[in-house]
C-alpha cells in the first residue's frame, strides 16, 4: 500500500479488543525497512466504515501533531504546568507553540526539534 508516497506493509484487523466491540487494528512496516522492529506501527481506530487507506491517510496527517505533544511534554515540560483559568491555560499553551516553533526555525529554516 503506498502512503504519502512511501511503499508500505499492511496487515488490517477488525473485530473484538477488550471493551470495543468492533475495533480496527492496523499493522505496518515500511517496505523498505522491514523487520526493524523500531519501523513497526500500529494504529487503532473505531470506525471500521472506513478503508485502511483513510486511516493510513489520517495519521500520516496528524503524525507531526503527535510529535509536536510529546516534544512538548519532554522537553518543554507540557504536562506538567499548573493553571487553571482558561486565559491562562490559552496563553501557556500559545506561549508553548512560540518555543516549540523558535526552536524548530532558529536558523531561518526548519530543523528537528533536537537541532534547535
Amino acid at each position: 500500500m503506498t502512503v504519502g508516497g512511501r511503499e508500505f506493509y499492511v496487515y488490517r484487523y477488525e473485530g473484538e479488543l477488550n471493551d470495543i466491540p468492533n475495533a480496527v487494528v492496523i499493522i505496518s512496516y515500511p517496505r523498505e525497512a522491514f523487520g526493524d522492529p523500531k519501523a513497526l506501527r500500529a494504529f487503532i481506530s473505531t470506525n471500521a466504515g472506513i478503508s485502511t487507506q483513510e486511516i493510513l491517510d489520517t495519521y500520516t496527517e496528524r503524525w507531526p501533531v503527535e510529535i509536536f505533544f510529546r516534544q512538548s511534554k519532554n522537553k518543554l515540560a507540557l504536562d506538567k504546568y499548573q493553571i487553571r483559568s482558561r486565559q491562562g491555560i490559552e496563553r501557556y499553551w500559545l506561549i508553548m507553540s512560540l518555543v516549540h516553533y523558535m526552536c524548530c526555525m532558529h536558523s531561518g529554516k526548519y530543523n528537528t526539534f533536537e537541532e534547535g
